[in-house]
Parts: C-alpha cells; structure tokens; sequence
C-alpha cells in the first residue's frame, strides 16, 4: 500500500501534452506498442485519434483527482460503522457500497464536479460559458459543504484506523490498480523514452539498429531549448517558492476567520480552475497588451509567473490550509493573552509550526509549474521559453526527436521533485 499510494499520483504531476505524446509514440498508428501488436493479430485493433479513445484516456488520467478527494474523505470514516458491517457477515464490496460510499457523497459530488468543467479551449466566448457553466457547480460544491455534518462521523473521543481486511478482494484491487497503472503511467512513459533513444521508427524497423543519443545532444544546439530547460527550472524554484509565500497570506487571511467574507474569498479562489489554462494565459495576455503600465513585463518571466500562480492559486492555497489547519487554536490564543499582536501571534506561532507543510507544498507547486503547458502558450516568446510552450511550438513543427528529449527532461525534473519531496515526508494527500 505504500509503494501504490504514490504511484496513483504520479499522472497528476506528468504534463498533459507530455502523457498525451507518450501515448500517440506509443498507441498511435505507428506506435511501439500499436506495431506489436499488429504483427501478432494482423492491424491495430484501436485508433488512438478517435472519440472513444480520447474519453478512454481522459478518464483514465483523471482517476488521481478523484482518488485524492475521496481517499480524504475516506480516512475520516468511523472505522466502528464499516467494521459493525462486517461483524454482521458484509463481504468488503457490500461495506463499500452500503457505508463508506454513502459517507463520502460529497467527496465524490466535489470531484465529479472538478473532472466534469469541459476543457474547451476557445476564447474569450468560450471561456465565459466554461464559467457559467462551472459556477453553479461550485454553488452546489458549497451546498454540499454546508451539509457536511450530516456525513460526519467522528466525535469527540478518539478512534484507531485500521485499514479494512479484503480478504481475497485483495488480488482483485491489486490487479485493477496494476492494470491501471500500466495504461495509465507505463504505456505513455515507456513509449516517450524509447522514442528519444531510436533515430526512427516504422515497419520493419530493427530497434537494435536505430538507438541513439543524438536527440539529447541536439538540445545544446538550440539555445532556446536550453534557455527553456533553465526557465522552467527557476520557475519551479523561485516562482514556485514565491507563489507559496501569496498563498500564505492568503491563507492567514482566511484562517481563524469566521466572516462570511471567508466564504466570498473561497469562492473566488475556485473561480481560476473554471476555466482553462490556455484561456488564464490569453487573459494575462489581453491584460498586457491593454494596460500600457504591464506592457514592459510582455517579454518577461513575470508574466509567465503571474498566469501560473493564478491559475494554480486553488490548488496551491488548499495545500496551504491543510498545514493550517493542522495547528491547535490554543497557542495562538495563549500568545494573544500574554500580549503578542496578530501580526506576531502569525509570525512567531503560526508559520512556525507550519514550516513543514510549508516546504511541502513549495515542492508540489513547483511540480505543478514545471507539468504546466498551456497557461504560458500564448505568453510564449524569445526570453519565455518552458518546456511545456516549447513542446507545443515544437509538435506543430513536426519536431518529433526533440520532443521526446525535452518530454525526458521534464519528466526528470518531475521525478527528482517527486523523490525529494517523499523523501522528506511530504504527504501527497490530506
């Protein structure tokens, strides 16, 4: 279970156009996997531009999402109801379905919510129906958050969680969650790393013959590439720890305040992540080009840092919370009683205790800006390059080599990222 639960996360943290490219190398007409096939049964019994297909591979690659909601839900689930259940004789599937499903409704409802918003990648139009369209499942979200006492099951006395014995469900789960994991992470990811060590690939073609390294070395000879590996690097680790540091205070804002405005500040925060990054960019974008004080930041990485921070601000400041929410208003309380100003009482206390949950979430912003593509595309020029707007300028130019070299890279980035960020105890859910 230790090894699976970060595992399940990883195409969260993997670019969309990155995962997408792996599965065409690797599925496509003329993938590895597709060729292979083909010798064995005579053609490829699927096409991996069609409908079917693209819903196929947009659930599977939405599975982490609603495992990260549901799965906090779940670990807040009186352990006493589901295993009252099976003292009574309930087989594991009946526990799930008649007691923990039920408890977790809103878990499920929110993240439905979330992987539902259509990601119509229009303009300006568009992106006020995607809002209309999305805003009142954020007021229905609301709702459903405003009724959370009636699914709480947790009291005032402590309770031991025990993981729920499945017996020989067990094998089941473990093959489901292996099948997943093998369509969903090692088809793309196996696909993009052999495509960046053969020189080309087709019928009839022997891979021993056609192995390289070319394509890494052609990197150093576009300084743009380069410059794009070294921005988005400094945008994960400057931008990223900047960002944090607005989150923060947005975040000792809300905390201990029990206003309605709470609520209004909650609300807009969700507003970014109702539409896509591609249209957050081309408002950046408008914002430029029609205020003449930030026309001097057209060409720099302040904009680019700007449009990520904001379109990531929901995610970044519910990492934030959580830290702060994990801190006891008694200390803070004994600091105000002997004296201490807000500003001191956050200062001293507050940030303190939160300093590991702090870190924590640097290192998963900085993930989520190095995975990030289409919010920087049309902030894309000579000075701004990313890797993720350098894949898309460089998949219409047909640049297939350089494509899975730079796919390489950023998935290295990713991973060193991801390693750190467990190996000092980071938790990748709530």
């Amino acid at each position: 279970r230790r090894i699976l639960e970060p595992a399940v996360l990883i195409p969260i943290f993997l670019s969309p156009i990155v995962t997408a490219f792996g599965y065409v190398v690797a599925i496509g007409p003329v993938g590895f996997i597709s060729l292979w096939v083909k010798t064995l049964v005579g053609s490829v019994p699927w096409n991996v531009y069609g409908l079917p297909s693209l819903i196929v591979i947009a659930a599977l690659t939405h599975v982490p999402h609603t495992y990260l909601y549901v799965s906090t839900a779940l670990r807040s689930v009186n352990p006493e109801l589901e295993e009252a259940a099976r003292t009574l004789g309930a087989p594991p599937w009946r526990v799930a379905l008649d007691i923990s499903l039920p408890l977790v409704r809103p878990a499920l409802l929110f993240s439905a919510s979330l992987t539902g918003v259509p990601s119509y990648q229009m303009m300006a139009v568009v992106a006020l129906s995607i809002v209309v369209v999305t805003l009142p499942l954020v007021m229905i979200q609301r709702h459903l958050l405003g009724q959370a006492s009636r699914f709480a099951t947790i009291r005032g006395r402590g309770l031991a969680l025990r993981p729920l014995k499945l017996g020989r469900w067990r094998w089941v789960a473990l093959a489901i969650v292996v099948a997943w994991l093998l369509l969903t992470v090692a088809v793309p990811l196996g696909g993009i790393l052999l495509r960046s060590v053969v020189k080309g690939w087709g019928e009839g073609v022997s891979l021993s013959r056609v192995l390289t390294l070319d394509h890494f070395r052609g990197l150093a000879d576009y300084p743009n590439l380069i410059r794009g590996i070294v921005n988005t690097i400094a945008l994960g680790v400057i931008g990223g720890a900047i960002s944090v540091g607005c989150y923060l205070i947005v975040g000792l804002t809300q905390h201990r305040w029990s206003s309605r405005g709470v609520a209004v500040l909650d609300f807009m925060v969700l507003i970014p992540r109702a539409i896509p990054g591609l249209v957050g960019g081309l408002a950046f974008l408008w914002l430029i080009l029609f205020i003449p004080a930030l026309r001097p930041l057209r060409d720099s990485m302040i904009a680019v840092w700007m449009a990520y921070s904001t379109v990531w601000l929901a995610y970044g400041l519910r990492l934030i919370s959580t830290a702060l929410l994990q801190v006891g208003p008694e200390l803070e309380e004994a600091a105000q009683t002997a004296g201490a100003s807000p500003m001191r009482v956050r200062w001293e206390i507050t940030i303190p205790l939160v300093r590991l949950g702090l870190i924590g979430s640097w290192l998963l912003i900085f993930m989520m800006f190095v995975r990030e593509y289409s919010t920087g595309v049309y902030l894309f020029g000579a000075g701004t390059e990313v890797i993720g707007s350098l894949i898309v300028s460089l998949w219409g130019a047909g640049g297939l080599d350089l494509i899975a070299a730079l796919s390489v890279v950023s998935v290295a980035i990713v991973s060193v990222a991801l390693a750190t960020a467990l190996r000092l105890g980071v938790r990748l859910h709530d």
